[in-house]
């Protein structure tokens, strides 16, 4: 709210909220065995380094196309289990809907982070 109320204010100022899912050194970190105490994390993580580079693209991107505020999903593409997300989310989450074109556009876990690559280039890689 108080970024969209500063853009409000300067209409050509851009605001990035980058939204982490666990910061971590490595995937194995993220890693949890017990996967019923982890689900209201859906299993995601950002490794840092990547999670780094996602915060200075965002502000050094030179794209005037974007003005106002934005926000971004910063999480790794897949989750921190052995099992798939779909997997995960039908013992888990039974009940939800998935997003329609979701599983057949590739989905490989519960975040969408496209937003953050067509806008500044940012893609997840881990790094360790």
């Amino acid at each position: 709210m108080q970024a969209d109320t500063i853009v409000r204010r300067y209409p050509n100022m851009r605001v990035a909220s980058l939204r982490l899912h666990l910061s971590t050194p490595t995937r194995t970190r993220a890693y949890r065995k017990n996967h019923e105490s982890s689900k209201g994390d859906l299993w995601g993580y950002a490794q840092e380094d990547s999670a780094a580079e996602a915060f200075v693209r965002a502000v050094a991107v030179d794209n005037d196309e974007w003005k106002g505020h934005e926000r971004f999903f910063v999480v790794a593409p897949r989750v921190a289990a052995d099992e798939g997300w779909l997997e995960l989310k039908q013992r888990y989450f039974p009940s939800v809907p998935l997003r329609e074109g979701w599983v057949e556009n590739g989905g490989n876990s519960f975040f969408d982070c496209s937003k953050a690559e067509r806008f500044f280039g940012w893609l997840h890689r881990d790094y360790t």
